[in-house]
Formats: C-alpha cells, structure tokens, sequence
C-alpha cells in the first residue's frame, strides 16, 4: 500500500487526498506576524509540530493533504493511516533556524505515511542539491485561510480571507486569476473511502523565447502574438519547473531551441522518488488567466498566449493607435476593443526539468485533473516564481498575483472595459518604480505597489 500510493506522487503525493470531514470550520490561531521561510535551495521548507516535536517540513501548495512520515530509522514502515493532530507551523528565527511557532491548525486529518520508496529520509530537489522532510503541510491546511506568499523576501502570511472582489484588486494594481483550483475525487486509506476537494492551483502559462528589443533591431516584442500556450500546476514544494516532454517540443518547434535529445541529463528527485529528467531551459515565461464567465462577445478560451496579447494591445489601446501598426485587432466581431484577463510577463529565462509524458507523476495529475482543466503540461516551482507575491484565495477560487521586484517582472491586471485604462497606465508607470531583482537593505519600500489585502491576521 506505501508504495502504491507513493507511485502516484510528485513533490508530495498529489493524488492523495484532502481531508477535511474532522475540521471544524474557522478552527485556526495565527500569529499577526509573517512566517518566515527557507526558499535558498527551491521547496519552502520550515518546520512543523504535530505533537512530537518539530520535524523539517514543507509547504506545498500542489499537495492536497498534510503528510506525516513515521519512518524511525532501523524500524519498519507503518502502514498508511489517517490521523487527527494539530499542525503547528515553526517559522524560521533571524539566524535561520525554525524556532518560532507561527500557526496552529487544530483538527487536521493528516495522513501518516513514508511517501518515498526507499527506506531513508525522503528528498526532493536536482540530484546534488536535494532537500530532506519528514513532512508536508498541504492544501488542507493552506485553504483554512488566505495564504500569501511572498518569494522575494521569504515570507507566508495567513489571513481569514482577501478583501476586495475582482475590480477593486484590479484597481489596487493587481492580477486576479479566477477560476483557479481544479483536481479533487477519493482515496482508499486503511479500507475506507475518502472525498478530496479541488485544491490544486492551476494557472495558463505562455511559454516564450527571449526578445530582441525593438531598438536592437527587432520589432517590438509587445505588439506580436507569439507563444506556446501551456497549463502548469503552483508548487511551492518544487524549486525548478518541472515541463512534460511534449510542452517542451512544443516550446522548442516554436522558438528553434535546443532538440530535448541534446539537452543534459539529469535526475529530479520527487517525494515518490527519483526520476531521469532532461534539463534546459525557457527564454520567458508569463501567466494568463481567463476571462470569468457573463462576457457575452468574448471567447472564454483564447488560450495564454492570446490573452497576453490582448492585454497588452487593450492596455495600451494599440488597436486605435495608427502608429502601432496592428493591421487587424483580434477582438471578436471586428472590433477595436474587448475585454481582457489578467497577466504576470516575467521577462527571464526559467530553468526547466523536462519530464517524460507517460511518467507516473504527470499521468496521476492528469487523470485527476480531467475532464474539467485542458491536459497539465508542467508544475511550475518556486525559483519561476522567484519576483511575486502570490495569494491563494481558497475561499473565493482564485489567485491574487504582482510583482514585487523588477525589473523582469510585469504586473498586467485586467482589462475589464475602457474606464480602467487611466488606472492601467498609472499601475504600469509606479510598477517601474520597483526595486531592481532582489531586496535592497531595509527590504521592500514603503507605500510602493498598494497592498490590496486585508489587516494583518489576528489570533483567532
């Protein structure tokens, strides 16, 4: 049974489920501080507490289910079980070390079990540089709150929810992904059925090469449509981006990029265990979303790519500049102007582990995902994340991005109609007022991007 269900795994059992028939509702106490964590070598990594003491642990938003590894060194593997506890999450002190217990979450249905197949601590991580944990904090804890993370200088925040719908946050120079938590079905844990509700996030990624800008003799990179459309799954329990061979062929027909027989090998190691992987990279990646639903002249699928496209062309009102030179603007129905999702460009190259199709770890994903999500081309890690803040609203399904360092990194709320482009433009011109890659000494300024959210989280 350990192995059967560790076969279904990625970074930390994606296939297993969330169990939330013991919590009772709001069951949480969270300190009005940020938890520090340890993003330096990929996974966010702390500790946990569920009653025997602190263990290394990370945080992983692709994984529906907190997981307990029981293995004591010498003694046999116990077999899987559920298991009532009180998660209890250790932030790290100044000098790195997780001492400070941050949030407690009573009544976590855990599951108890060794996810790795080997009779040794588990790891995640490219061979060389991997990461040992004796447990997982996963979506069953994460979606008792809004959980924000900000990569840039290492933080978690939990709030009870995140204030302000969709146009307000829009307003406040944000971008809003709606529609974002996808997966959910059974498991059979010690001869019982369980239900698990969609908690992955998933978002649209356009996968591009890097651009020549148009003053160094190219055309202007925002003002062609142009990309490989993607669908990736958010782990912060991952640091390189993992991509599925044929996401990678695609990427590579598109841009004449390195053929994947050519790219080095490597071995990514997956809470399941280790996996042969070839590794490259992409010249950038950006994030779409889709338009919500009650847009009656717009087409809910345009893809990635095209709603990046889009938004650029509408921000900009390119379609009505006869200096632009777009000789057909791509809004249905002829017209000059359409509404659109929001985007995060990250201009940067992104390392990626490219994983074959039929690997166990993509095919289990894939099977949970459908028929409601299109087939999942990658998972994408924390290092491609490395310039946002990202805000997982459980509650209201969706994701609150922006970029917090620049200068690769652009925030493109969404282009709801034409009342918010005065807006748009005064978002686009303090964005490039952010600090440059990296935290300058006495971190993030004060007053720069608006917040958005709510107050600190009480304890509760």
């Amino acid at each position: 049974m350990v192995r059967g269900l560790a076969a279904l795994a990625h970074t930390a059992l994606p296939a297993l489920a969330l169990m939330t028939s013991a919590c009772t509702e709001d069951q949480r106490a969270i300190d009005p501080f940020p938890i520090r964590v340890d993003l330096s070598r990929g996974p966010m990594t702390l500790a946990m507490n569920v009653g025997d003491g602190p263990v290394p642990a990370i945080i992983d938003t692709a994984t529906p289910l907190t997981v307990i590894d029981p293995l004591v060194a010498g003694e046999t593997v116990p077999a899987p079980r559920r298991k009532l506890v009180t998660v209890t999450v250790i932030g790290l002190n100044p000098d790195g070390d997780p001492t400070i217990p941050r949030a407690e979450f009573p009544d976590t249905a855990a599951l108890e079990l060794h996810p790795c197949p080997d009779d040794g601590p588990c790891s995640v991580g490219l061979e060389g540089d991997t990461v040992d944990f004796r447990g997982v904090i996963g979506g069953d804890v994460l979606s008792r709150s809004s959980a924000r993370f900000d990569f840039p200088t290492s933080e978690l925040r939990f709030f009870p929810g995140t204030s302000g719908d969709s146009s307000q946050l829009g307003d406040e120079c944000q971008a809003v992904f709606g529609r974002s938590f996808a997966g959910g079905g059974t498991l059979r844990v010690a001869g019982t059925e369980v239900l698990f509700p969609s908690v992955r996030p998933v978002v649209g990624a356009c996968l591009d090469e890097a651009r020549t800008p148009a003053e160094d003799g190219g055309s202007d990179p925002l003002l062609e449509e142009r990309g490989t459309d993607a669908l990736m799954l958010v782990s912060t329990g991952l640091g390189i981006t993992v991509l599925a061979s044929s996401a990678y062929e695609r990427y590579r027909d598109a841009t004449d990029g390195p053929a994947l027989e050519d790219l080095p090998e490597g071995v990514l190691h997956l809470a399941s265990g280790a996996v042969p992987v070839r590794l490259g990279s992409i010249g950038r990646l950006a994030l779409a979303g889709t338009l919500g639903s009650g847009s009656e002249n717009d087409n809910q699928d345009r893809g990635p790519c095209r709603e990046l496209f889009l938004n650029r062309l509408m921000a900009g009102e390119k379609c009505t500049d006869p200096d632009a030179g777009i000789e057909s603007c791509p809004c249905p129905d002829g017209s000059d102007f359409c509404s659109t999702a929001a985007a995060v460009d990250l201009d940067r190259s992104i390392e990626v582990a490219v994983l074959d199709d039929g690997d166990p770890v993509l095919q289990s994903l894939r099977d949970e995902l459908r028929p409601k999500t299109p087939e999942l081309d990658g998972i994408l890690g924390t290092e491609a994340l490395a310039s946002l803040r990202l805000e997982l609203d459980y509650i209201n399904n969706r994701m609150v991005m922006r970029c917090l360092v620049g200068p690769h990194c652009d925030t493109l709320p969404a282009v709801r109609n034409k009342g918010v482009l005065a807006r748009l433009k005064e978002c686009a011109e303090r964005e490039q007022e952010l600090p440059g890659d990296g935290i300058p000494d006495g971190g993030l300024p004060d007053g720069g991007m608006p917040d958005g959210g709510t107050a600190d989280a009480a304890v509760e």
